[in-house]
């Protein structure tokens, strides 16, 4: 028996072979007649299909004030769209012709991964890529009311202004990370410490004259939350209670893994009134890591016996002070100027410790700055 078949080969698509039979079958015992070998490059008119598309992050945290530096993508192929899901915050645009991602959030939005395709008519690939913007309350008034409403999003007191204060009750109750502005002004601290649990900025307008002053009524702030950076603010005049140990008058940092950045600030005549083994006449860290750059320590005090760190008292695994001056702080324990005790590195340059004072009772030592670091011991 034989059997026997016309066909005919069309070539429909880029690199896909279609076997249309035009014939009926007369079966029988014979031979398939071998096919020539096809060559099954792309033809005219059939694009390459996008086969990789990536982008340079796949993640970008911003505040809604800050603009998006472009993200754009790499892709193989000839796309001739690019997609986006879900829809980008009010101010964040993508070329769809590109796919690049720019723009500037004018909402605040939690964490979302957005999925982009490229796709022409032979195809598409996909990427993912993960934004968010977090919040900034811009404070308008120096009052030092508490907010109306903690974690509906709006920084808003009674009287329906944004105060520094409801900002930060606001930062509190919403989590993740959140930035506050201030403008020029003194911000009377009347009803008590400030006090951050979240990840914060606060960024004044000048330290001269972005002011926050307790008027020797209370600690200024005290923060426990995964990091703090303060630019551009005075802290003046905070003072903490005596009768028990206290630690930081102006700013008191304490959180396991904690990371806190002062640059540009200066710390004015602030009192630590604790009993012995209190630290920092104005600033005590307790955490990870800390930087502190362009600032000015000065007049600041602990005035009970072995009260340690004039102007600043330290623990940490890292630490570094640049470009700042330490000046005319006193304590009656060790460091006048700086108490440290790290377990890693310690960076201190370009820095002016002057007349600072220590341990007049005679047993403290270390009058501008008394250092330990992974066993060493460095005292001046």
């Amino acid at each position: 028996m034989s059997f026997s078949f016309k066909s005919e080969f069309k070539l429909i698509h880029s690199g896909v072979l279609a076997l249309i039979f035009l014939s009926s079958c007369n079966f029988g015992i014979s031979q398939i007649t071998s096919l020539k070998k096809l060559n099954l490059a792309p033809a005219d008119g059939f694009p390459n299909p996008p086969l990789v598309l990536a982008y340079s992050i796949s993640s970008s945290i911003r505040f809604e004030d800050e603009p998006l530096s472009p993200i754009a993508p790499t892709v193989s192929g000839s796309p001739t769209i690019f997609q986006i899901s879900p829809t980008l915050p009010v101010g964040v645009s993508f070329n769809t012709s590109t796919g690049e991602i720019t723009g500037n959030s004018s909402d605040a939005s939690a964490s979302t991964v957005y999925t982009i395709t490229a796709s022409n008519s032979a195809g598409s690939a996909s990427a993912q890529v993960t934004l968010s913007f977090n919040p900034v309350f811009q404070v308008n008034s120096t009052n030092d009311d508490a907010d109306l409403n903690p974690g509906d999003g709006i920084c808003e007191s009674h009287d329906v202004q944004c105060t520094l204060r409801a900002a930060i009750e606001e930062s509190n109750a919403l989590g993740g990370v959140s930035k506050v502005k201030l403008p020029n002004g003194t911000y009377t601290i009347t009803n008590g410490e400030l006090t951050s649990t979240n990840q914060l900025v606060i960024q004044g307008s000048s330290s001269t004259l972005t002011i926050l002053d307790a008027n020797n009524l209370s600690r200024i702030l005290n923060s426990t939350g995964p990091a703090l950076t303060v630019t551009n603010v005075r802290f003046f005049r905070g003072r903490t209670s005596a009768g028990s140990i206290q630690h930081g008058a102006a700013l008191q940092y304490d959180r396991v893994a904690g990371q806190l950045r002062l640059e540009n600030t200066e710390f004015l005549n602030n009192v630590n009134q604790g009993n012995s083994n209190s630290h920092g006449g104005s600033v005590y860290f307790n955490g990870d890591d800390i930087v502190i750059k362009d600032s000015n320590f000065e007049s600041n005090s602990g005035v009970n016996f072995g009260t340690y760190g004039g102007a600043i008292s330290i623990f940490s695994v890292t630490a570094s002070i640049e470009r700042s001056t330490i000046k005319l702080n006193t304590t009656r324990g060790s460091g006048g100027g700086v108490y440290m005790m790290t377990t890693g590195h310690v960076y201190i340059a370009d820095t002016t410790f002057l007349s600072n004072s220590c341990g007049n009772d005679g047993v403290f030592d270390g009058g501008g700055a008394a250092v330990s670091w992974g066993g060493n011991y460095f005292r001046c």
